[in-house]
């Protein structure tokens, strides 16, 4: 009948097909984002089998013998832990692993440097760039080094960037012991005479003397963490002791011309024979005689 619409259509509706351009961007759309999820799921399953991939190698060296002494251990790490100790040998070892992780990962990607010239003795493990592709390659060196405990050595340096330094019972004349990102662990059964320094940025720095400090000049710093030093209380020293945030304690020690502010103590020890500075920004400074 005329004036009246077909069924089914509401008067003033047009009905039209749908576009075919819109169609496709949204096939587009669905296209791309699941490229993207399974791009992410490779890299993704790519990084989990990169992390379980681990190989090590151990190594060791034996330095010659010096008839003359051992003027200078050095020692450069940049990523593991290095451990000092002495035992009863009268030769030098050091030893330790090497680990690579990472897809395509070798330790024979880590060179270890070594040598021995007239009393000299280095050891070096230097890191490629851990950078290939996506996927990063980690490499860490643990290096334990074993000297001899009749042995004094002139002065020992230890260079490690993250990870730990420890030492323990130095026979040294002079030392420099530094992690820019790890702890730094010591104890001297003889640390004198010399310029004996321990520095950390982001660590605690804990020290130990058996025998009293009379002579030398000692400096331990770090940025972030907490400096604690314990010698014989029958030791003499001028201490200064100083710090941003945190506190400074002073424990069975008998001391004079003790000057105390918020951020700094001086004090004598004895006749003040040697210099002991203790600093840090963030942390606790605690000096303790035993």
């Amino acid at each position: 009948m005329a004036g009246q619409s077909s069924p089914g259509t509401r008067p003033g509706t047009t009905i039209t097909r749908p576009i075919p351009e819109k169609r496709s961007f949204n096939r587009w759309i669905i296209a791309i984002v699941t490229i993207v999820i399974v791009v992410i799921g490779v890299l993704f399953g790519l990084i989990y089998q990169s992390s379980v991939i681990v190989s090590t190698k151990n190594f060791s060296y034996n330095p010659p013998k010096n008839q003359s002494g051992y003027y200078t251990l050095q020692i450069a790490n940049v990523n593991g832990a290095v451990k000092l100790a002495s035992w009863g040998e009268d030769t030098f070892l050091i030893n330790g692993t090497v680990t690579a992780k990472g897809l395509g990962s070798s330790p024979s990607q880590v060179s270890l440097v070594n040598s021995t010239i007239s009393g000299n003795i280095t050891f070096r493990a230097q890191f490629p760039n851990n950078a290939v592709f996506l996927i990063s390659q980690a490499y860490s060196v643990k290096i334990n080094v074993f000297m001899p405990a009749s042995v004094q050595i002139g002065k020992l340096v230890v260079e490690n960037v993250n990870g730990l330094v420890q030492a323990s019972s130095l026979n040294v004349t002079a030392a420099s012991l530094s992690a820019e990102n790890g702890d730094v662990d010591f104890s001297c059964s003889s640390c004198g005479g010399g310029r004996f320094s321990a520095h950390t940025t982001n660590g605690n720095i804990a020290g130990s003397f058996s025998r009293p400090v009379i002579a030398g000049n000692y400096d331990l710093t770090t940025q972030n963490g907490n400096v604690v030093v314990t010698v014989p209380s029958v030791s003499s020293f001028k201490l200064t002791a100083s710090l941003v945030n945190g506190n400074i304690q002073t424990m069975n020690l008998t001391l004079s011309n003790e000057i105390k502010t918020s951020g700094q103590v001086t004090a004598t020890a004895g006749t003040g024979t040697a210099i002991i500075g203790l600093s840090t920004v963030n942390g606790l400074i605690m000096i303790a005689g035993t």
